[in-house]
This record gives structure tokens, C-alpha cells and sequence, in this order.
């Protein structure tokens, strides 16, 4: 019986499909992450990363785990190619992360990815769905606003959002990000 959480229980013919990730795909995310921040860095733009250990990725990846918010896109041949990454911050879910290997872009990888990640995160009860990302490139904040993401302006922002940007500024220059949300009650 397929699991109707997972893109397979689906009828529609697909690529590949996306499913919760388990503890035995960890190890492999870190590689994922890595090929699609080169895009990134080749655009010219400066790496986020607010982790200062390997530790620290797995205990919110462990953690994003075990609250059922993290997502994994396979390939037809079932090699993991991409996840996101979700975090329970105050009465919201922080997309973290979201990672599609180059070689398995353009596929619709991300935006289902992106699309089970805002269906936990309204399940759950979350008040929204933020993320930060990166304003100029295609595949980061006009991607995310095809996924129904709007800007999120600081009128809006609880505690914790304003200290990821402090942390962001310290790290980079802070004009090439925005803040992007998605909100499931008003605020």
C-alpha cells in the first residue's frame, strides 16, 4: 500500500516524488545542499549559512525530522535529490532550508517540495510559513513567489524573524535578501 503522504500515491505520471525523510537520509543531505549553494555562489552571491558545525545542521535537521517537516525529493530511480527543511519557531514554520541538486533541477522537485512543506506546516497549526532567500535570483525569491509566498514586512515579523536578519546582516549584505511568508490565520 502506498503511503498517501508520499507524490507515488498520486496518479499523475511523475519523475520521481517526494516523501517525509527519514533518519537514514540525513547523511545525505549535507551533498545536496552543498551542489545547489554552488549555483549560488557561481551567481555571485555570498553562501548563508548560519550553522557553525556539522553538529549544529543535524541537530535542526534531527529536529525538523522529528516534527514531521522534512521533506525529501527522489529520483525515479529512488536517489535522493533535494529536500526542505522545516522549523517550529514560536507559533510559525521556518523554511529553513530547501535544497534541489542541480542536476535534478527544473524537474518540479522544488515546488513539490515546497508544496508538502506548506501543507505540515498548516496541518500543524502553524500561524505561517517564512522563509529568507535570496531577492534577485530566479530560482529563490520569484520562484517562492510562484509557491503563493508574499513579501513579509517587518510590521509582521514576530521575535524570532527579526533575529534571523540581524544574524543574516552580520553574515552579508543584507539588501540581497527578503523575508517571504506565506499566512494560514490572520495575524
Amino acid at each position: 500500500m502506498l503511503d498517501p503522504s508520499s507524490d507515488m500515491a498520486h496518479s499523475e505520471p511523475m519523475r520521481g516524488f517526494v516523501r517525509l525523510g527519514g533518519l537514514g537520509d540525513l547523511d545525505a543531505l549535507p551533498a545536496i545542499e552543498a551542489a545547489s549553494d554552488a549555483l549560488i555562489l557561481a551567481a555571485g552571491h555570498q553562501e548563508w549559512d548560519p550553522y557553525d558545525s556539522l553538529n549544529d545542521w543535524r541537530r535542526d535537521a534531527e529536529t525538523s525530522l522529528s516534527d514531521g517537516l522534512l521533506w525529501v525529493a527522489l529520483t525515479p530511480e529512488g536517489n535522493l535529490c533535494g529536500f526542505a527543511m522545516g522549523l517550529v519557531r514560536d507559533r510559525d514554520v521556518y523554511l529553513a532550508q530547501i535544497s534541489v541538486d542541480p542536476r535534478a533541477g527544473r524537474q518540479g522537485y522544488g515546488r513539490r517540495l515546497v508544496t508538502r512543506l506548506i501543507d505540515a506546516a498548516r496541518n500543524r497549526g502553524a500561524a505561517s510559513l517564512v522563509l529568507s532567500t535570496y531577492r534577485d535570483l530566479p530560482w529563490c525569491a520569484p520562484f517562492f513567489a510562484r509557491c503563493g509566498f508574499v513579501d513579509w514586512p517587518p510590521a509582521r515579523w514576530a521575535a524570532w524573524q527579526f533575529i534571523l536578519r540581524a544574524a543574516e546582516a552580520a553574515r552579508m549584505p543584507i539588501e540581497t535578501r527578503q523575508l517571504m511568508g506565506i499566512a494560514f490565520e490572520d495575524l
